[in-house]
């Protein structure tokens, strides 16, 4: 699917690659060089690049609304909690668990949009306008949504309502369900670009929060599985601060 470009130097500051992964977490996994290694699940080939990198974005999936709204509130609590945890942190009450299911339920929410855009979504009965590329712009800067002449909906705006209503549903399902610390003892995790139906949130190379456990040191073996589950479960890459450091 084609994915609808601003207009030429996009005066309004429209979002346009916009991270599956927080920026933040992927920062986290950065060498001396301020790269992340990362690995193809098809070619195995090895390579270098920065938390910004357009490998970790999709391309104006959702609305400004949805990427300076919602997204950036989950964001911001779980990236305020992540660092208290990397600082010694290892009680996750109710509300700290409800800040972690809804990091993840984005993270997720997002990948799978990533890989099964939204199209412009038609809807009947409602008239559309006549606006102009820089109207269409405004408004979406303003948080506004907009139905065009032909009565269609640009689908990053649906994508944006989808993730958040997906996000809630998620939040739901995991109601009561506790998250722990789990460390690496010896070695150090990896992370895909998906986790599947495996609920893992990884925080740096060596803390991973896991649904459903408690807090716990792994075993440089123990790693090594989980690590194997990480490998499986990802669709395109991988990401390490170090795969030397990664037994599998």
């Amino acid at each position: 699917m084609n994915t609808e470009k601003p207009q030429k130097g996009n005066p309004h500051k429209l979002p346009i690659w916009q991270h599956v992964l927080s920026a933040r977490s992927i920062k986290r996994f950065t060498g001396p060089d301020g790269n992340v290694a990362v690995k193809r699940c098809q070619s195995k080939h090895e390579f270098r690049v920065p938390p910004d990198d357009r490998l970790f974005c999709v391309q104006r999936s959702w609305d400004r609304r949805s990427e300076t709204g919602y997204m950036k509130q989950i964001e911001d609590e779980f990236q305020i909690l992540a660092d208290a945890v990397m600082g010694g942190l290892r009680t996750i009450d109710v509300e700290k668990s409800r800040i972690i299911t809804r990091f993840f339920a984005l993270w997720c929410s997002r990948f799978r949009q990533r890989y099964s855009p939204t199209p412009d979504h038609a809807i009947y009965g409602v008239a559309g306008e006549c606006l102009s590329k820089d109207q269409e712009e405004m408004l979406e800067r303003n948080h506004i949504g907009f139905f065009r002449a032909h009565q269609t909906m640009p689908g990053r705006f649906v994508s944006g309502l989808q993730i958040q209503i997906a996000i809630d549903q998620l939040e739901t399902h995991f109601r009561g369900c506790h998250w722990g610390v789990v460390g690496a003892s010896e070695g150090e995790f990896l992370v895909p670009d998906t986790f599947g139906v495996r609920v893992a949130v990884p925080l740096s190379p060596t803390i991973c929060l896991f649904s459903g456990c408690e807090n716990m040191e792994l075993s440089m073996r123990e790693i090594a599985k989980l690590n194997r589950l990480a490998v499986q479960s990802a669709k395109d890459y991988h990401f390490a601060r170090d795969f030397n450091l990664c037994p599998v």
